[in-house]
């Protein structure tokens, strides 16, 4: 599992939603968010007002949600979660720090063709898709900073084959390569895709406001991951 820290917040009000146990039985019940919007983990849930309160757990459940509102569901990812300071252009895709294990992913597009889910850990949210029925796959995209032997940072540099990725698994009249690694350009971009391919979606979450800070850029393409 993730681990990622809960962040209280006093305001959140119980709201009516389901859980799916790992079993594949499905209830109803009242889920409220501790935390930023977005970030699975930090649900709780109880079956009626009456009830002790638990914790959403990974182990447990497969899938929670509030009907046409929110959706997470469990999903097995591998996430680098190296630093980005580098000092050199060779070190860009080398000395990965890759974690893995289950996670709640945030459903953002719903179809049965391509679905699009993000995922937000240590302050920045990253996406993921499925086409089909397969597993889902990193978007991949990386911010390094380069730094020389002062410590100043002299170039930002983007990792940003997530396009690539669009073009290959989801092509469509949108240039892949002026999209932005953030939730609005995503979603309008497997909207089109799926539109133009004559299939069905829903949009389910408001678009969070986190997003990866970018400043000065440069595009870096990298062969693997």
């Amino acid at each position: 599992m993730l681990g990622i820290p809960l962040f209280l917040n006093a305001q959140a009000q119980f709201s009516q939603g389901y859980l799916v146990l790992a079993n594949g039985q499905k209830q109803s019940c009242q889920l409220k968010n501790r935390g930023a919007e977005g970030k699975g983990e930090d649900y709780i849930y109880r079956l009626s007002k009456n009830d002790s309160i638990r914790p959403v757990s990974v182990e447990k459940i497969r899938e929670f949600g509030i009907e046409n509102s929110r959706k997470f569901v469990r999903e097995f990812i591998e996430l680098d979660i190296s630093g980005n300071r580098i000092k050199s252009y060779e070190e860009i895709g080398k000395n990965l720090n890759v974690e893995k294990g289950y996670a709640f992913l945030q459903e953002r597009i719903e179809s049965d063709d391509a679905s699009l889910y993000s995922f937000q850990y240590e302050g920045e949210i990253f996406f993921f898709y499925r086409r089909l029925n397969a597993p889902v796959n990193f978007l991949i995209y990386k911010q390094y900073e380069l730094q020389v032997a002062n410590l100043e940072i002299t170039e930002v540099i983007r990792d940003q084959r997530f396009r690539d990725q669009l073009e290959a698994d989801l092509p469509c009249s949108v240039d892949a390569q002026k999209v932005e690694y953030r939730l609005e350009d995503l979603m309008e971009y497997f909207a089109a895709y799926i539109n133009e391919t004559g299939g069905h979606y829903k949009k389910l979450g408001m678009p969070t406001k986190a997003k990866v800070g970018i400043k000065i850029t440069t595009a870096y393409n990298h062969s693997s991951y």
